[in-house]
């Protein structure tokens, strides 16, 4: 969905602009979430695959899928919420 994409990049540009506390939090949490999901001993995935994680997962795309996910959350509220009051009696 294209609007979420939009959605989500202004909400995350949003937050760099007036909480850069909390994205760089976000991005901290991001990272902690990488290391995770890279390591083996808690994933079971051989080397041969986990440097292509590695190389493929970044902090940054963590943060925008976040507030993209957050965005079509409210989209489907918000669309709920519409087709709810215009239904027909």
């Amino acid at each position: 969905m294209l609007l979420s994409l939009i959605l989500g990049a202004l909400a995350l540009g949003y937050t760099a602009y007036y909480y850069p506390g909390m994205l760089d939090d976000m991005f901290t949490i991001a990272g902690w979430l990488k290391v995770f999901l890279t390591d083996s001993a808690n994933t079971g995935i051989s080397p041969g695959f986990n440097i292509w994680l590695k190389f493929l997962l970044e902090e940054k795309t963590f943060v925008l899928m976040f507030f993209i996910l957050v965005a079509r959350l409210v989209i489907v509220v918000f669309a709920s919420l519409i087709s709810h009051f215009l239904k027909p009696v």
